[in-house]
């Protein structure tokens, strides 16, 4: 009899019949690495210290081991490759079930209908991946499940403004005193929103992957101890919920998932469950597949979000030759680009004169400097990771009010911001990843009394590697049936070739 032990973190399979069934399962618990075939451990294969041979490596990722052991949320993947292959098998089910019967009282606020479906389906999982789409109500309806089951908690967020929504949020919905960690603070209670930087820190962790995209972790210094503090915390959680689930693929919340021991509900919450490197299977390993869907035309056709609409200009040829390195690409194209840079003023200024609220957002401080050096007599803000929390919030406010009219940032306003008066926008600063492409999208969508639509405008940018970036943000717009897509006059759209990639991702 084949038995599956199954602990919080890690789970291990008995008795499996042969070695191609091993080779199976391990196949489909691997994943090729991103730019595996330039590597030099897979074209000159790498020294290893304990057999003392060269040994070639096969450019994936593996996460059956050898003892076959996995990681728990691919348990439901290797039960369906069990029964697809009519094999008996037992579960020995050794995880900190944790019971629902004293939930926290959240009378005061009622879940919309599909926030209660996603809660509903969360609930009889114990465990899975929930794709909301931005302005759907993530935080409510991670504060919602807390409450049912109202024990140890761990919400992971990143960066600081994200750290201080959520700690209001939670602090509102569930009416008690909510522990935060982060931004230099760490105050524990039962249910602590916790900086997923803050607590990597704790851990000493010091590498720390992110994606392609040009987003730096915002951690001040943890004392150490505080660090012995977080550390206990988060091995006694019994509930854990990972906003922006993208980043599971990253070193640190691997890292932190293993350390939550006492765990087995893990939820991981995002408007996108994949990655742009091929490395979904992680996000899986940590909560498990994908239990609830809900995409921003579906929330667009219900009066939930504003339906954008979505200007191309296209940049010209630089006069120039470019350099082959990207990054010197995107300094002389996107940086430093006088041309470029002068459509984005032109349309900035266009859309202010029209009543628009707008956020530029770029990737480069440099980038950020020169707009804002451009249109500084407006009433604008320059924010970047540098500024403290409680100005950012008083800026949100100044902007929300209508005192500013423009909002230059860096990355650090991609992910979570919820500015909803917000109906323009202006992506300055290029980027491939469809990932990040609709979160900067979720910016400008969100509904706000007297807000029925908004306009995004993006580039088609004529550079190497650049203009594969634009194809692939024009193919992650036309997976989405409500985001109407505006071309230049005479231009040809077909001739665009989009990845086909990014429409296996998005459904």
């Amino acid at each position: 009899m084949i038995i599956i032990t199954v602990n919080n973190i890690w789970s291990k399979i008995s008795n499996l019949p042969s070695i191609k069934l091993v080779d199976e399962l391990d196949n489909m618990m691997s994943f090729y690495i991103e730019g595996y075939r330039y590597m030099r451990a897979f074209t000159h294969g790498y020294y290893d210290k304990k057999t003392g041979q060269m040994v070639h490596w096969d450019g994936k990722k593996h996460l059956l081991t050898r003892q076959l052991t996995f990681p728990t949320g691919l348990l439901e993947m290797a039960e369906d490759f069990l029964k697809f292959y009519n094999l008996e098998y037992k579960l020995d089910d050794k995880r900190n079930w944790v019971s629902l019967d004293n939930p926290l009282p959240t009378s005061h606020y009622t879940p919309r209908y599909y926030q209660q479906e996603a809660l509903d389906i969360a609930i009889k999982k114990g465990r899975g991946g929930l794709r909301l789409s931005t302005g759907a109500g993530k935080t409510a309806l991670a504060a919602f499940l807390t409450a049912k089951y109202n024990t140890q908690t761990m919400v992971y967020v990143i960066g600081k403004d994200l750290l201080y929504q959520f700690h209001r949020e939670f602090s509102k919905i569930l009416n008690q005193e909510i522990g935060i960690i982060g931004d230099g603070k760490c105050d524990i209670k039962q249910i602590n929103i916790c900086s997923m930087w803050t607590a990597a820190k704790s851990f000493n962790i010091k590498k720390v992957s992110l994606d392609d995209e040009d987003w730096s972790p915002e951690v001040k210094s943890v004392k150490n101890v505080d660090k012995e503090k977080i550390k206990k915390a988060i091995g006694k959680t019994q509930l854990t919920i990972y906003d922006e689930a993208h980043f599971l693929a990253t070193d640190t919340l691997q890292s932190i998932y293993k350390a939550s021991k006492k765990c087995a509900h893990h939820y991981s919450m995002s408007g996108t469950l994949f990655r742009d490197d091929g490395a979904d299977l992680l996000l899986e390993s940590v909560s498990g597949k994908k239990i609830y869907d809900l995409s921003a035309s579906k929330l667009i056709d219900e009066g939930f979000l504003v339906p954008p609409k979505i200007i191309f200009f296209e940049t010209p040829i630089y006069p120039q030759k470019l350099k082959k390195h990207y990054q010197s690409v995107y300094k002389k194209y996107v940086v430093e680009n006088e041309v470029r840079n002068d459509m984005i003023e032109e349309c900035t200024r266009k859309l202010i004169n029209k009543g628009r609220k707008v956020l530029i957002l770029v990737r480069q401080i440099a980038h950020g400097k020169d707009l804002y050096n451009r249109l500084q007599d407006l009433p604008l803000y320059f924010v970047t990771g540098e500024v403290d929390g409680n100005i950012r919030d008083q800026v949100k406010q100044e902007f929300e009010n209508g005192d500013l009219k423009c909002l230059i940032a860096s990355s650090v306003f991609d992910i979570g911001v919820d500015l909803p008066t917000l109906d323009a926008l202006v992506l300055a600063g290029s980027g491939k990843g469809s990932v990040r492409t609709l979160q900067r999208i979720g910016r400008v969508i969100r509904k706000a009394p007297g807000k029925d639509n908004a306009i995004v405008v993006d580039f088609i940018d004529n550079a190497p590697y650049l203009n594969k970036h634009s194809a692939a943000r024009i193919a992650t717009y036309e997976t989405e049936k409500r985001f109407k897509l505006s071309f230049p006059k005479g231009f040809d759209s077909n001739k665009i070739k989009r990845p086909a990639s990014v429409k296996r991702k998005i459904k």
